[in-house]
């Protein structure tokens, strides 16, 4: 987690350049930049994915994924959007959530992040469109 949260600081710190280098400890701070840029602080959870995915297939001992999810379960939110659902399916879990964001899962896995508001907003956008 030492590890996640300083490639946070440091893709925070190097927002504004256009070609930034990184030290050693956030090498991996290159690809989590568009998450950044899409989402700010939120970018901590693909980073933190990817460095247990990279660990456990390093087979290192490590945080695993179920100690994290014991760690964070009070502050998790557990509602999905399973981006191979039927688009209604999709509507239901936007509409029906009271959070901001909520993970966006393909074949279970996580593959981003929907801010709320901003969902709803295309989707009221295209029932007016539609005639709905």
């Amino acid at each position: 987690m030492r590890t996640a949260t300083g490639i946070l600081r440091h893709l925070e710190l190097s927002a504004a350049d256009p070609a930034p280098a990184y030290p050693p400890v956030a090498q991996d701070a290159h690809m989590h930049r568009e998450a950044y840029r899409l989402g700010g602080r939120l970018a901590l959870v693909p980073i933190v994915i990817q460095q247990l995915e990279a660990h456990e297939a390093a087979d290192q001992p490590w945080l695993t994924a179920p100690d994290l999810e014991r760690r964070l379960d009070a502050c998790l939110h557990r509602e999905a959007v399973d981006l191979e659902a039927p688009e209604a399916d999709q509507v239901r879990a936007v509409l029906g959530t009271e959070v901001p964001f909520v993970a966006a899962v393909r074949g279970g896995r996580y593959a981003g992040m929907v801010e709320v508001d901003l969902a709803v907003r295309q989707i009221v956008r295209q029932m007016v469109r539609n005639g709905d």
